[in-house]
């Protein structure tokens, strides 16, 4: 079982099963979350057409907004879209590639594919992750650099190609996230929300220089939940279940609407 970076020391803080919740809103807005979409025709489709498939690679972090982006998805497209989520837990991107590798028919048969997946053995250094997410302060910070972030960026394009490729030039809703912070209490609480701030502004960049070099839609779920400074607590906000983790059923509504907002324009490779 591969580690997740959701979890340091004794407590085991892994992105693992959903649980539904309640929440008083959505945010105000999610367009400040999505990156602007790659130029292309917005998908013309009726109510007679064939239904969609919408391929959602992620972690736990992801799976109630990935049912609400179908729902959003089948409601703006006008035809059914099938919800194909691929659920794994500690979701790193290597394992992503894999599947896909594994499994190219699922990812052929997608009109819509989310990517999403965290960093862990992709090649980058990891002394620093750790320390962002904890239940004791007793690792040291470190700070990223976008130089410490290749062998990730690079990662993230090669499963971009992948996608491409099974897909063979089909027109294709392209999506990339990255996740949301559901511990900023406790980085105040222990006094490193500066630095763990940076660096999972660090990591967001990451995924959008990623996106933008393949000509993919990036849409910010850091943005989305924790506001456009990056300070908004999404627990105290009722986005969070219980468990301080994981997204509520209104939570599942912030994120969908997020990747909504980005529209349904295929993207083109560069």
């Amino acid at each position: 079982m591969h580690r997740s970076w959701w979890m340091i020391g004794a407590v085991a803080l892994a992105l693992t099963a959903l649980a539904c919740g309640d929440a008083d809103e959505v945010v105000d807005s999610v367009d400040s979350s999505v990156s602007e979409p790659t130029a292309g025709s917005t998908v013309q489709s009726s109510e007679d057409a064939e239904a969609w498939d919408l391929l959602y690679i992620s972690d736990s972090s992801g799976w109630k907004a990935g049912e609400a982006y179908a729902r959003l998805a089948e409601e703006e497209l006008g035809v059914p879209v099938r919800l194909m989520p691929w659920r794994v837990p500690s979701m790193p991107l290597v394992q992503a590639k894999q599947m896909i590798a594994d499994d190219p028919e699922m990812v052929a048969e997608a009109e819509i594919v989310v990517v999403g997946g965290n960093p862990l053995d992709s090649g980058i250094r990891e002394d620093g992750i750790f320390a962002c997410w904890p239940a004791d302060p007793v690792q040291e910070f470190a700070a990223y650099t976008p130089d410490d972030w290749v062998p990730y960026n690079d990662l993230l394009q090669s499963v971009f190609d992948d996608i491409r490729t099974a897909r063979q030039g089909q027109p294709t809703v392209l999506r990339a996230v990255d996740i949301y912070v559901p511990v900023v209490a406790k980085w105040q609480e222990l006094g490193i929300t500066d630095e763990c701030t940076a660096f999972q502004e660090s990591f967001t960049e990451a995924v959008r220089s990623a996106a933008e070099a393949a000509g993919v839609t990036m849409v910010s779920m850091y943005d989305a939940f924790n506001g456009p400074d990056h300070d908004q607590d999404p627990v105290a906000a009722g986005y969070i279940v219980a468990d301080g983790l994981h997204l509520s059923d209104e939570g599942g509504e912030v994120g969908g609407a997020a990747l909504a907002a980005a529209g349904f324009a295929p993207n083109d490779a560069p």
